[in-house]
């Protein structure tokens, strides 16, 4: 075709050394048109100085499809990193594969393939909704059952990720238990944050505090299970008996240094509020439950015990001098069902005082009656006919009532037969109140919080996880040459619960590694060999996407322009995920995004997650373990993704980038523009070789 055809760039290549160059500059030709580079609007949306290489970048395997078939699909697109992707717990199926569905040959393949294409790997567990505490919502409790699920799920993930892949991150949501969204502004001093949607003026505000919604209740530290007597709504108010003080009992006076009750020899010095005993002791509040049985009650002039009516606000003051006072960090909710527990304990307590008193009248009258019924019958045989009536006398005179001219013997016996079936139901209800008593008794000392209770469930949790990626590791990482060690990653999720907040994020973090760091300890492990790898093998992914749906509960200030609105929120998540990555909690990012609503994972940079300042901070800190989460209408989401972090195309000395490419080389189903000619596919058109162009 003469020398001009050679001397300029084409498909298959130039007469020149630099190969990587001829398509890319190609791209520059006037009739490349549709497959053009990205335009100078579209270049400057791409933050200057993002530099992020491929291998850095990665994508999830298809949950719904073949594992195996859907790595190849990964590969051919060309990226470096890769995770596999798992939705389906339990027994899988065609459209739902789990881990366990790959024997070892196909793991075999798959370890084989990213190896030979330089990729690395992370697994993602399929935990979904479940909770790593164990935490059941449709009773409000923990159930061991429902952890110990969970625990399989993670271990299934770790053993396919040490035999299928380079090591790398474990992943599973922290879905741990639904709190109230309001609770944040707790530790959000910049945000407010609402239980619904929707901008509020300062008087909805004010009425929304003053109205303190939610349920709040607490567990059995023992088992887990939800107390029933705790459950209570902010906008409830509850009916407490009044007992004698220093201040209203006769006996004593405020500034009277008397003895405590239950710990002889020690002494106090009598204020207001505090209770006393009928001795004129002093009952502390934090007192075992015995000692606070002996609170004398107050009655009024109906002889009614008095009470006083407690609402939550009154209650969080309450709970707070208490902390104050015995240095203590009881929650209001603890102590309301601290209140609402004593309540019952007091009346089964009295209803077994009622049930003794009486048991132990009829005892009295039973034994009177069976006495004076064998002295009857004693003279009834020792009497003659004639004398008998004296017998009948005698009973008449040492009974309380009238007793029938006829058969008066048979009467006493029905008596006598009444009175042992009242003894015995006294018998059983006495006992059967000390019972409850003792088990409220025994409640209250279990007392726990949701909070407290669950984060040591989850922390347990993943530092079981930890402990068992740490042992597959070291089994298996000569035997398949595993790049990196294996590292469970719980992933922030659902706004509405526990572990989606930083601040909640960091605790769970912290909390795992703390376990971890004690159990290898308590193997004999050095303390600074025990946190190196409690840190190695717990380390969190950061998704931006479920970041981002906080955004529908943060309060938009009345008058507040919307784009204010939004730079203030953009500001709160970039603050807060920086800081996360900074202080070492993150070692695995999701990208994906949203628009503020919900999880709807579309491409990144086409919702309104600030995504390349995000990007940027990642950089900057050096992150390179990074996953593309795909959605469901976009298999381009990862190339697109390549493009707007400005991620160089190849690793030669030329670094031409994928927003500078990708058009041309990806994503069309027609030909490119510069083929042309007799070198222009028809229809039937093929290759020698029958390769499909495409």
């Amino acid at each position: 075709m003469g020398e001009d055809y050679f001397s300029r760039p084409n498909y298959f290549g130039s007469s020149g050394s630099d190969y990587f160059g001829d398509l890319d500059d190609f791209a520059d030709h006037p009739g490349y048109m549709a497959s053009a580079p990205a335009s100078d609007e579209e270049q400057a949306e791409v933050e200057e100085g993002l530099n992020f290489s491929a291998k850095s970048i990665g994508a999830n395997t298809d949950p719904f499809s073949n594992t195996l078939e859907s790595l190849k699909a990964r590969i051919r697109e060309g990226t470096g990193r890769v995770e596999f992707n798992f939705l389906q717990s339990g027994k899988g199926n065609a459209q739902g594969p789990t881990p366990e569905m790959f024997g070892s040959k196909e793991r075999r393949d798959m370890r084989e393939l990213v190896r030979a294409n330089n990729m690395k790997s992370s697994v993602h567990a399929p935990v979904n909704d479940d909770s790593l505490a164990g935490f059941d919502p449709q009773s409000g409790g923990f159930r061991e059952e429902k952890r110990g699920q969970v625990q399989r799920e993670i271990k299934r993930a770790i053993d396919f990720a040490s035999e299928a892949g380079t090591g790398g991150a474990v992943v599973f949501h922290m879905h741990e238990w639904q709190r109230p969204v309001e609770e944040l502004n707790e530790r959000d001093d910049e945000a407010n944050w609402r239980e619904y949607p929707g901008p509020v003026s300062d008087e909805q505000r004010q009425e929304m505090d003053d109205q303190e919604k939610g349920v709040k209740y607490v567990v059995d530290e023992r088992n887990g299970q939800p107390i029933s007597e705790s459950a209570i709504r902010k906008d409830q108010t509850v009916q407490r008996p009044k007992y004698e003080t220093a201040a209203t009992s006769e006996d004593v006076n405020v500034g009277d240094e008397v003895e405590v009750e239950g710990q002889p020899g020690q002494t106090h010095t009598l204020q207001e509020d505090d209770w006393v005993s009928l001795d004129g002791k002093y009952i502390p509040q934090n007192a075992e439950t015995d000692t606070l049985f002996k609170r004398v009650p107050q009655f009024g002039d109906d002889q009614e015990v008095k009470t006083e009516e407690l609402g939550w606000n009154e209650i969080k003051r309450r709970a707070e001098e208490y902390n104050e006072r015995y240095d203590d960090d009881m929650e209001p909710e603890e102590y309301y069902a601290q209140v609402e527990l004593e309540n019952a304990a007091m009346q089964a307590r009295g209803q077994s005082l009622r049930a003794s008193r009486r048991y132990q009248q009829n005892k009295r009258r039973y034994k009177q009656l069976k006495k004076t019924l064998e002295k009857y019958e004693e003279l009834k045989e020792n009497l003659s006919d004639d004398e008998s009536f004296k017998a009948d006398q005698f009973l008449q005179q040492n009974l309380d009532q009238d007793v029938p001219a006829e058969n008066p013997e048979q009467f006493v016996q029905d008596q006598l037969k009444s009175l042992e079936n009242e003894l015995k139901y006294a018998h059983d209800a006495s006992s059967s109140a000390d019972a409850q008593a003792k088990e409220i008794k025994n409640k209250i000392e279990s007392l726990t919080t949701v909070e407290d209770y669950g984060r040591d469930k989850t922390a347990d949790t993943i530092a079981n996880a930890a402990d068992y990626a740490m042992q597959m590791y070291e089994k298996r990482k000569d035997k398949y040459d595993l790049e990196d060690p294996i590292y469970v990653a719980p992933e922030n999720w659902n706004h509405q619960f526990y572990g989606s907040h930083p601040d909640e994020y960091k605790e769970i973090i912290e909390n795992a590694r703390d376990e971890f760091e004690n159990r290898l300890e308590q193997r004999g492990m050095s303390e600074d060999e025990a946190k190196d790898k409690a840190q190695t093998h717990i380390q969190g992914t950061l998704d931006i996407g479920h970041m981002n749906t906080f955004r529908d509960r943060f309060e938009r200030k009345e008058g507040e322009e919307i784009e204010d609105y939004e730079e203030r929120f953009n500001e709160w998540l970039l603050d807060e995920t920086k800081e996360l990555v900074e202080d070492g909690y993150v070692g695995h990012i999701h990208l994906n995004d949203n628009f503020g609503y919900e999880d709807e994972h579309v491409t990144p940079g086409e919702g309104n997650a600030p995504m390349m300042e995000f990007l940027k901070n990642l950089e900057e800190e050096g992150m390179d373990d990074i996953i593309v989460e795909q959605g469901s209408f976009n298999d381009e989401a990862h190339l697109e993704t390549l493009s707007k972090a400005n991620t160089p195309v190849y690793g030669s000395q030329r670094r031409q980038r994928f927003n500078k490419t990708r058009r041309g080389h990806w994503g069309y189903r027609s030909p490119a523009m510069f083929m042309a000619g007799s070198y222009a596919p028809s229809n039937d058109f093929t290759l020698w070789s029958e390769t499909p162009l495409e």
